[in-house]
């Protein structure tokens, strides 16, 4: 049986209660068979091929961001920091 996403990304931020999670550190964890085929495309000298990993890995974060931010509406997580190109970090809201 498939777990929801939002309680994976729940089990993900537990395992290290303390540490900032990244956007991408989620996504390895969310879906990792995918992440890892992305990073091999990207990889490529074809143009077109690159492209397409990098639309792929674009609508991984915006799934991704999706439940992220429900989580987020619901205060079991926070964001804990926005870096660069709005990278954020996320940690489990201990105050619950």
């Amino acid at each position: 049986m498939k777990t929801k996403p939002q309680t994976r990304i729940i089990d993900i931020l537990c395992t290290n209660p303390g540490k900032e999670f990244s956007t991408n550190d989620i996504i390895r964890g969310l879906y990792p068979e995918d992440y890892s085929s992305i990073l091999e495309s990207k990889k490529t000298d074809d143009a077109q091929t690159t492209r397409l990993a990098a639309q792929q890995k674009a609508r991984l974060h915006r799934k991704t961001l999706y439940y992220l931010a429900r989580l987020v509406q619901k205060r079991a997580i926070t964001v804990t920091k926005i870096e660069k190109k709005g990278e954020k970090f996320f940690s489990i809201n201990q105050n619950l």
